[in-house]
């Protein structure tokens, strides 16, 4: 039962290729701002980078531009 409360609290995580492929993005433009530290924050897990699904839904959020109503 506690195993279950756990994972639903752990923040879902995304591949370099899943976050460039979502965001129709080349993985490169990634590689460059995981590089130059800017854009979506990124997670490394061992020698693995992966981006929090909450950081890329935040990331879009701050850089839509609303309409003018």
């Amino acid at each position: 039962m506690a195993e279950k409360v756990l994972t639903r609290s752990l923040p879902m995580l995304m591949t370099p290729d899943e976050t460039a492929d979502y965001l129709s993005l080349d993985v490169n433009t990634l590689k460059l701002w995981r590089h130059e530290r800017k854009e979506i924050d990124f997670v490394k897990v061992g020698g693995a980078v992966r981006y929090k699904v909450a950081d890329v839904l935040s990331y879009i959020e701050h850089n839509t531009v609303r309409a003018i109503r």
